[in-house]
C-alpha cells in the first residue's frame, strides 16, 4: 500500500510506484484521487491528478478501469452502502489498455488516459 499524498509528499509516492513497476509489480491508482460526486463529473469522469500521467509518460503500461452504476449502491458521502433487495442495481466494470507513448509529456499522457476513461464511461451514459 502506497499512501496517497499531495503537494510535496506526492513525488515519494510516485517514486515508490515507479520502483514497484520496475520490479514487474502491478500498481493500482485512483486517478481522480477520491470518490467524485456526480455533479463534478459532467462527462462521467472527475479531474485527474497528475500522478497517472507521470507514470504513463515514464513508460508504464496503463489499463483503465471504469466502474459505472456504483453510485446507486454506495453514493459518495454515505458511510455505508444502500442494500436494496427488490431492485438490484447494475454495476458495470470495463477495461481498456492505453499504450504508452514515450513522446508524450506527463500532461499529454494523463489526458490520453483520461480520454480512454471518458470513452469507457460514456458508453454507459448514452
Amino acid at each position: 500500500l502506497i499512501p496517497a499524498a499531495t503537494g510535496r509528499g506526492a513525488p515519494d509516492g510516485l517514486r515508490r510506484a515507479g520502483d514497484l513497476l520496475d520490479e514487474g509489480r502491478v500498481v493500482a491508482i485512483a486517478a481522480e484521487g477520491r470518490l467524485v460526486h456526480a455533479a463534478e463529473r459532467a462527462d462521467g469522469v472527475g479531474r485527474f491528478r497528475a500522478g497517472t500521467g507521470r507514470l504513463a509518460a515514464d513508460g508504464a503500461d496503463v489499463t483503465v478501469l471504469a466502474i459505472t452504476g456504483a453510485d446507486d449502491v454506495w453514493p459518495p458521502g454515505r458511510s455505508a452502502p444502500r442494500l436494496r433487495l427488490r431492485r438490484r442495481p447494475t454495476i458495470t466494470v470495463r477495461a481498456l489498455r492505453v499504450p504508452s507513448d514515450p513522446s508524450q509529456s506527463a500532461a499529454q499522457a494523463g489526458a490520453s488516459v483520461r480520454a480512454a476513461m471518458v470513452r469507457l464511461v460514456g458508453s454507459d451514459l448514452a
